[in-house]
């Protein structure tokens, strides 16, 4: 029966995630429900940070669509500028060193180059 199929279900994995699916869809309460759901979200926390420092992808490359496309940014001195793109012109974004920027992910003293569960754990998953 093992050899049946390559894909694990959810029964199959129950034990490993601390319930079972059975348990989950008929005798628990929606309290006990989400008490069960907040178990996990420290785990997620981790999970999203690991690949804030480690993203699987390392950067985004995209192209201009239309000319005439205007993109604001600011230098490393703190000038504005505008950055001019025509159609098919090439962006690329970093995702490795945007995950990592100061500005975004080093507020409150925090050194953007650590783990820090709190960036996710603290205000919600959903916060990237």
């Amino acid at each position: 029966d093992a050899h049946k199929s390559d894909k694990l279900s959810y029964n199959d994995c129950s034990p490993f995630l601390g319930g079972s699916a059975h348990s989950a869809a008929s005798n628990e309460s929606v309290e006990q429900s989400h008490a069960h759901h907040r178990k996990y979200q420290y785990l997620e926390a981790v999970l999203c940070e690991v690949l804030r420092l480690h993203p699987p992808v390392p950067f985004l490359q995209r192209y201009c669509a239309k000319d005439g496309v205007e993109i604001p940014y600011q230098t490393t001195d703190g000038r504005q500028q505008t950055l001019s793109l025509n159609k098919n012109d090439g962006v690329c974004v970093y995702t490795t060193a945007y995950l990592r920027l100061p500005a975004v992910w080093g507020t409150n003293g925090r050194d953007p180059n650590r783990i820090n569960v709190s960036n996710f754990y603290e205000h919600g998953i959903n916060t990237y």
